[in-house]
Parts: structure tokens; sequence; C-alpha cells
């Protein structure tokens, strides 16, 4: 995941995790030096096909208490490009800060889910 301000990088994509249903995938972030954030991109495979499901990132508080979703972003998979950074417009602006992230997709099948790519920087 980056921020659309964020240079894409020289990274290497390392798994891939299918968005099955009752699958939640979540990471923690640390979003530093930026003003609002109201977008973030993630990036996907696909299989090479249009899949028909949705796509749900939510934005949860790092402490206190986890459970309490900041902001939201819901996405139509057919949307989704191969191997392409895809944007999730946030419902309301988030501050800079210590988040977990959570993406899912409540409706994904056999046939229709798409994979979040895991990646890490090349090294120089």
């Amino acid at each position: 995941m980056k921020l659309p301000v964020e240079p894409d990088g020289d990274v290497e994509i390392t798994k891939s995790i299918p968005l099955l249903p009752g699958k939640t995938v979540q990471w923690p972030v640390n979003w530093q030096n930026h003003a609002l954030i109201d977008k973030v991109l993630i990036k996907f495979g696909t299989c090479a096909r249009i899949n028909r499901c949705q796509l749900v990132l939510s934005i949860l508080q790092e402490l206190d208490n986890p459970q309490t979703v900041i902001a939201k972003a819901t996405l139509d998979g057919s949307l989704v490009r191969d191997n392409d950074w895809t944007e999730f417009v946030l419902d309301r602006p988030v501050m800079a800060g210590k988040y977990q992230c959570q993406l899912q997709s409540p409706d994904a099948d056999d046939l229709n889910t798409v994979f979040v790519w895991l990646m890490v920087a090349k090294p120089v």
C-alpha cells in the first residue's frame, strides 16, 4: 500500500493473498509528514480476469480501541487492473499517524476474487 504522493519505488512482489469470503488481511501503517489522507493505493493481482466482487478497506485506530473504524472505502472489484495500483477514496480524511488497515471482500468466491500483492523494497 502507498499514498498517491509517494513514488512507486523499486519493489519485489513476494507473495499474493486471495481475498476469499471470511478472510481479512490486516497490517499496520505509520503515515508521517502528510496533511490529511483521503486516498490510498493498493496493488492487486486479478488472474487476468474481471472480478465481480466488492473490496472494503477500513482504517482502524491503532491505540486505545483498535476496533474503531476511522475511515472506510468500498470499491467494485471489476475496476481492479492486474498488477496495477488501485485507488481507494476514503469516506473521510485521516490525519497522519499510526493505524491498522483491514481489507476484505465479503462477496468474493472462487471465480470472483482478487489477490493482494505483498511487496518488499529491493535492496540497493
